[in-house]
């Protein structure tokens, strides 16, 4: 007797693959390591945004110093609780009210000593003209990428003695001119190596100018702000540290033996 031949058993349906491991915790972001050989010099962030602040003290914090920011209407509440090596003042807009603050900072006795760096959008010219009787530490013009705010802070701290060892008086300057600035001061104007020009009055270097024929111009604005004020040409001569530039402005000590 014949019959249909018998099926084979249908395969056992196919489990579901087992579900992944669970991915690794992704670890913490680490803070960015100080710079080597500095200090975690005390920064005052000002400006109107919040997020302009973060900002700044991000690029501060990354380099290794230790900023604090506030907004302008709480600054002296904040220079009353920690005193800083160094106040970066964003300007807003034409500026003219973090420029009032800015002058307050300079008179007040307890902030004159300060350096003041201004981070601004304004033209360089326009704020040299306006701060040319009070010279700020310097300068930064934006838009810039945080090197150029990095560097002014270093060479501003650097010229008031707060730069890792070393710094400031690895730094030479050639004199260009010799004259009197807004306040009836002796000064000088100096280059640097890259041909950038400085202010040097009252033992610190003052608002840098950067581009060719930067002496020239810094010397124009620097009669206009001492009405007319002669600024003689100094022969060219060896580059000289910052304390061979106090030497040059500052009167020496009498000597014993002419008395």
């Amino acid at each position: 007797m014949s019959g249909a031949a018998p099926q084979p058993d249908a395969p056992p349906p196919l489990s579901p693959p087992p579900d992944p491991p669970p991915a690794p915790a992704a670890e913490p972001a680490a803070e960015p390591a100080p710079a080597p050989g500095r200090a975690a010099a005390p920064v005052l962030v000002v400006a109107d945004e919040a997020a302009d602040r973060a900002r700044l003290a991000l690029v501060l914090r990354a380099a290794g110093y230790a900023p604090a920011a506030c907004a302008p209407a709480a600054v002296w509440a904040a220079l009353a609780a920690a005193r800083p090596a160094l106040v970066l003042l964003a300007l807003p807009g034409t500026g003219r009210a973090a420029l009032a603050l800015y002058r307050r900072l300079r008179a007040d006795e307890a902030t004159a000593a300060t350096p003041v760096v201004l981070l601004s959008a304004v033209p360089a010219a326009i704020v040299a003209a306006r701060t040319a009787d009070c010279p700020p530490a310097g300068l930064v013009h934006r838009p810039c990428p945080p090197s150029a705010v990095l560097a002014v802070v270093a060479r501003a701290l650097g010229a008031a003695g707060e730069a890792a060892p070393g710094d400031a008086d690895r730094r030479r300057y050639t004199v260009r001119y010799r004259g009197i600035d807004g306040r009836g001061r002796p000064a000088l104007i100096v280059t640097d190596a890259g041909g950038a020009a400085y202010l040097y009055s009252d033992g610190a270097l003052g608002l840098g100018y950067p581009g060719p024929d930067a002496a020239g111009r810094l010397v124009r604005l620097a009669r206009r702000a001492s009405d007319g004020a002669a600024w003689a040409v100094v022969p060219r001569g060896a580059p000289a540290t910052l304390a061979g530039l106090r030497r040059l402005v500052e009167p020496a000590p009498p000597n014993e033996a002419d008395r």
